[in-house]
């Protein structure tokens, strides 16, 4: 007890020797790296978690979050390649004649539709400002894609009218009752102040489609009044809507193809019953 009494003063006496507030500094430094190192070891130890504060678990959520949107995004941009990829291949076998026109038809339209869906929703997101922005930007060589993508809208069969037979076609009365169906149907959302681009365009694809079934190269002016619009449309962002001018002129354009129908039609008649 004297030796360790003596040691102590004599530690208290020499010049340069540690204050009280040093010694407790010293004390609390030990006590945090201490701290530092069981956590690291924790972390390291099989079957025990570590402890993570409130903050660190906010920033991980965050990143994790962040991870996930550009996973999704990547998803979106792999599918819109996709479908540029499989209406390249397509445009190449009905060029090739290695498709019938009914099945090219059915499946370039759906095509077109998935493509605007994934437009949709990359535009809407700002991944991309637009599709032709997409094709720039990871240079697409995708000519017949791109132009049928972008620029037409419709299929070939529609734009070139490509006779289709087949055993469903084979009724002409089946074929002309549909296309005044849609006639009708097109005509009527006019009337009812529809303007939307997603609900007129599917409506004019499907009258231009039962026209060209109905009097192929028949009615070249309804048809090229249809296509024209298509076009337009097709240019359109979806949630875009017709102005008035706009809407009245589809509007006249629609009577004057249905009035044109109807004068092909009586001329079939005629001929065939004479």
């Amino acid at each position: 007890l004297f030796r360790a009494q003596a040691t102590r003063y004599d530690l208290s006496s020499r010049p340069g020797s540690l204050e009280r507030k040093d010694v407790l500094s010293a004390r609390r430094r030990r006590s945090a790296a201490l701290r530092v190192v069981r956590r690291a070891a924790a972390a390291h130890r099989p079957g025990v978690a570590p402890a993570t504060s409130e903050p660190t678990r906010a920033r991980s959520a965050g990143r994790t979050a962040t991870r996930r949107e550009k996973k999704a995004r990547r998803r979106l941009q792999a599918d819109l390649y996709a479908i540029i990829k499989a209406t390249e291949v397509l445009e190449r076998a009905y060029a090739r004649a290695a498709v019938s026109a009914s099945d090219y038809e059915k499946e370039c339209a759906q095509l077109i539709a998935q493509f605007k869906a994934s437009e949709r929703a990359l535009t809407g997101d700002g991944t991309v400002a637009s599709a032709a922005a997409f094709f720039e930007r990871w240079r697409v060589d995708c000519p017949r894609a791109r132009d049928r993508l972008l620029r037409s809208g419709a299929p070939a069969t529609l734009q070139h009218g490509a006779a289709r037979t087949s055993g469903r076609d084979a009724d002409a009365a089946l074929r002309v009752a549909e296309c005044v169906q849609c006639f009708i149907t097109a005509m009527d959302a006019l009337k009812l102040d529809q303007r939307a681009v997603d609900e007129v365009q599917p409506l004019i694809a499907d009258l231009a489609a039962a026209l060209d079934r109905a009097m192929p190269n028949r009615c070249p002016d309804g048809r090229a009044a249809l296509l024209k619009w298509l076009e337009r449309l097709h240019g359109m962002r979806a949630a875009e809507e017709l102005d008035e001018p706009a809407a009245r002129q589809l509007s006249f354009d629609l009577d004057s193809a249905y009035s044109e129908f109807h004068r092909a039609l009586s001329a079939s008649a005629a001929a065939a019953g004479s």
